[in-house]
């Protein structure tokens, strides 16, 4: 088990997709033909500015990780849109995650992301990594990140 990406998402409770708007599309489609079907992970990421979605306690924290499953035959991103708690297709694509899998953190053991990243990484990349997420866009944990990778693997490891 490896955790090779970190997508942020408003919410991890319940939620059987992997979402993100149109612009994050790219990004989207890859981390589901690297991920899906296998034993590694995702990382969940709750923006700071994160309202509304029950997990108001993982603002600008790690809350957990997914898995994801391969796409169901004749299915596609398009088909796993999720809406936002106003009823807006907000996230019009998305990616069927194992909920069976999921691995929630307690908020006490849910590290903040914003100063690991700049312990491991240092300022720049933090600046780097938060501006990537527009759209909802996941990361790759290689590079500058491999650090991080590292981390939340030891977090994850128990699980």
């Amino acid at each position: 088990m490896a955790v090779r990406w970190i997508k942020p998402l408003y919410g991890i409770t319940g939620r059987p997709v992997l979402n993100a708007t149109r612009a994050a599309r790219q990004r989207l489609l890859e981390i589901g033909a690297e991920l899906a079907g296998t034993d590694d992970c995702v990382a969940i990421y709750v923006p700071e500015k994160a309202r509304g979605f029950g997990d108001d306690a993982y603002r600008g924290r790690i809350a957990g990780a997914m898995w994801l499953l391969p796409m169901p035959a004749g299915r596609t991103i398009d088909d796993h849109g999720f809406r936002d708690i106003d009823g807006t297709l907000r996230w019009p694509i998305g990616w069927p995650v194992d909920v069976a899998r999921t691995r929630k953190l307690a908020p006490d053991a849910a590290p903040l992301l914003r100063p690991l990243v700049i312990e491991l990484a240092g300022a720049a990349v933090w600046r780097a990594l938060s501006a990537s997420f527009q759209g909802g866009a996941p990361a790759r944990l290689d590079g500058a990140l491999a650090p991080l990778a590292s981390r939340l693997d030891a977090i994850f490891a128990g699980g």
